[in-house]
This record gives C-alpha cells, sequence and structure tokens, in this order.
C-alpha cells in the first residue's frame, strides 16, 4: 500500500508541475485524501491528458494573441469522476476552435500583392476575426470556430474579388473614353466649316445661256 501510494504521489507531483497555475482536479485530490489511489491514478491520467490539450491550445493561440476560454481552469479544477469525460469534450472543442483561429490570424497578416489588396477593400474581416476571438475567450467555441472560418474564407476569395475589381474598372474606363473619343469627334465634325470645293452646287456643270426662240427662230 505505500509503494502503490509513493508511486501514486510521484504522478500527483507531476500532474501539479505541468498544471502550472492549474489545481489537480477535485476527484484526484479526493481520491488521494481517500487513499484510494487506482481511481486517483485514473482520473490523473485523464488530467494528464486535458494539460497536454490545454497547452496544445496555448501554443497554437500564441501567435494571434487569443486567451484560453475563461471557464476552461475553473471546469478543470472543479472537475469530479463524471466531469472529466464532458471536460475532455469541451477541450477538444476548443482545440479545434484555436486552429481555426490561428488559421484565420495567418490568412489575415500574411503578405499580399496589389490584386489582393484591392480585393481586401471594404472587407470587415479584421471586425470579424475580433469578434471571434471575444466569443472563444468567453466559452463560446462553436461559434469562434463559424467566424474564424468565415474570415479564412474570405481572405482566399481576395484575389478573385480584387481581379474582378479591376476588371470592371478597366471595362467602365474604356467606356468613358470611348464616349469622350466619340462626342469631341463629333463636336469637331459640326464646328468644321464646308469648304466651297466640296459643296455640291458648286459642282454643277454651266450650262451656256439660250436665247429664246420665237417661232422656230431667233428672235
Amino acid at each position: 500500500m505505500l509503494a502503490e501510494r509513493a508511486e501514486t504521489r510521484s504522478l500527483y507531483h507531476d500532474l501539479e508541475d505541468a498544471g502550472g497555475e492549474w489545481a489537480p482536479p477535485l476527484v484526484v485530490r479526493e481520491r488521494m485524501s481517500d487513499w484510494d489511489f487506482a481511481e486517483a491514478t485514473s482520473a490523473m491520467t485523464i488530467a494528464s491528458d486535458a494539460i497536454a490539450a490545454r497547452d496544445r491550445i496555448i501554443d497554437t493561440l500564441a501567435a494571434s494573441g487569443t486567451g484560453l476560454p475563461s471557464q476552461i481552469e475553473g471546469n478543470f479544477e472543479s472537475a469530479e469522476a463524471d466531469d472529466l469525460d464532458r471536460l475532455m469534450d469541451r477541450l477538444a472543442e476548443h482545440e479545434a476552435s484555436s486552429i481555426a483561429i490561428a488559421e484565420a490570424y495567418d490568412a489575415l497578416t500574411a503578405d499580399c500583392n496589389v490584386i489582393e489588396s484591392i480585393g481586401s477593400w471594404l472587407a470587415d474581416d479584421e471586425v470579424v476575426f475580433d469578434t471571434a476571438q471575444t466569443e472563444f475567450e468567453n466559452d463560446a467555441s462553436a461559434d469562434a470556430l463559424t467566424r474564424a472560418n468565415l474570415v479564412s474564407t474570405n481572405v482566399a476569395d481576395y484575389q478573385t474579388k480584387g481581379t474582378i475589381r479591376v476588371a470592371g474598372t478597366l471595362v467602365v474606363l474604356l467606356l468613358l473614353a470611348g464616349g469622350t473619343w466619340f462626342l469631341r469627334t463629333r463636336r469637331q465634325r459640326r464646328a468644321t466649316p464646308v469648304d466651297a470645293g466640296d459643296d455640291e452646287s458648286a459642282q454643277l456643270p454651266v450650262l451656256p445661256e439660250v436665247e429664246t426662240l420665237v417661232g422656230g427662230g431667233p428672235l
């Protein structure tokens, strides 16, 4: 029993070190107090997996500056035996959302070409991303996941949107240039005086004068 206790206490200290500011779950502490080392060990295995998931989430979100969900630490520390599986499911949701947030952040901060910059005009994706971060930190991982994926999709469309805008602008400019040329040409034609050499009346043949005949002979 003492050897089992010593081994379990070693696992407990390892969990404490890995958890950092997070205390081991309530179920672990209770089982240790009851000397129920088998149940304590089983609970610590799950708790260790939870801490590993937490650390992955922290690493994933480091670049974007997004914090952990506000309730997750309290849920971990207060977890009873029946809570650990639900806690792991929740952490899996948080981890999926954290990956989507990181991808959206990378998409927003990546270098873009001129066409992509034009495609991003009037876009509110940075605002949407900020909202996703807030939702994640407030424990609304599903909403955060949806918004983060929306940002990534929108950024991926910048090239297409930019191309359409440039093409549309060129078409408008060509139409304006063509209309301006047409109006100027028409005005110039109206303003140019008609040359006598081009007057049809001036080019009619001159007929010789003919004396009026009376009775078939000249007057």
